[in-house]
């Protein structure tokens, strides 16, 4: 580990410098849209997928009624992960240099890079979303056409076919095709829920098509002069959010109703600690926190991965 000297600001020791340039204004925040936020005092979370009773079966008259069941079917786990980073500058450094208050603010630079790894691992379920070597608890990834439940599967994944994947790129046809998936989910048990898609969440590629698309009255991209069902119906009520930490650039999702389904939990918020080596005289600026981000069942997204690998 290297600790920073004179060596490392040599031109920051002498007068005459018009401006010293470390700070920027950064993407903030946006995983706060995405997450329902809860603090957690425990080294793990797990969340357990609960089989209900299924649909009421026709009684014969003068028959039993048929006895149903409810179990636990699947553990959702979430490991707090601490996340730090720090550096050490010379007492030498620190006084001579000109510009500290430019230079060197504290923990200023620190906390940006802290809150700019907590958007990329905020982003990490969606951005390995199909990916089936990153399954779920059910054994599924995020996004499937293959979705468990007691006697058989459902589709959060569009453009998933009788097993047989499509990539489906953004498009007028491709959301309504999700919103159509969102409202054919089910429980453990194989009801059906109230699950409808809320906002999209699109990579910055996508954000110019998603204006076009959910704020014009008519279709876009067409000569005929249909409505657009998608804004007339208010069909996505919240409209479209914008993840600069999305990597994929064509791969996009929407966010459903289903309360609980994404969660970030907080078990340390971040912290700074400024401690002096007594005998270098080195000064050591320490940031770190402990936190985890997920979804408990794949409910809260309906996914599809568009051309572009």
């Amino acid at each position: 580990m290297s600790i920073i000297t004179t060596g490392d600001i040599p031109s920051l020791l002498w007068p005459g410098l018009y401006e010293v340039k470390s700070q920027y204004d950064r993407f903030k925040g946006e995983y706060t849209k995405i997450y329902e936020q809860a603090n957690s005092v425990k080294h793990t979370e797990r969340l357990v997928d609960i089989r209900g009773t299924g649909y009421a079966l026709e009684k014969t008259q003068g028959a039993p009624i048929k006895m149903d069941s409810m179990a636990e079917r699947f553990i959702y786990e979430f490991v707090h992960r601490e996340f730090a980073l720090g550096f050490q500058i010379t007492n030498i450094a620190m006084e001579d240099d000109l510009y500290a208050d430019q230079f060197f603010n504290g923990t200023k630079s620190l906390t940006t890079s802290y809150e700019q790894t907590r958007e990329v691992v905020a982003m990490n379920p969606f951005n390995q979303a199909f990916n089936v070597a990153a399954a779920q608890a059910n054994g599924q990834p995020l996004c499937s056409g293959s979705q468990p439940y007691d006697g058989g599967v459902y589709s959060n994944r569009v453009g998933a076919y009788n097993g047989v994947n499509v990539n489906v790129d953004f498009s007028e046809a491709g959301v309504e095709q999700a919103v159509i998936l969102a409202g054919k989910v089910k429980d453990q048990a194989g009801l059906l829920i109230n699950a409808q898609i809320e906002r999209l969440l699109l990579p910055q590629d996508l954000m110019f098509s998603g204006c076009r698309l959910l704020e014009s009255v008519f279709r876009t991209g067409t000569a005929n002069n249909d409505i657009n069902a998608l804004y007339n119906m208010k069909a996505i009520p919240q409209g479209y959010e914008v993840s600069h930490f999305l990597t994929n650039p064509s791969n996009w999702f929407g966010l459903t109703n289903v309360k609980g389904s994404r969660k970030h939990f907080v078990r340390r918020p971040l912290k700074v600690n400024v401690t002096t080596d007594p005998v270098t005289e080195t000064m050591s600026v320490l940031a770190s926190g402990r936190y985890s981000f997920g979804m408990f069942t794949p409910l809260g997204v309906i996914g599809a991965q568009g051309s572009t690998a």
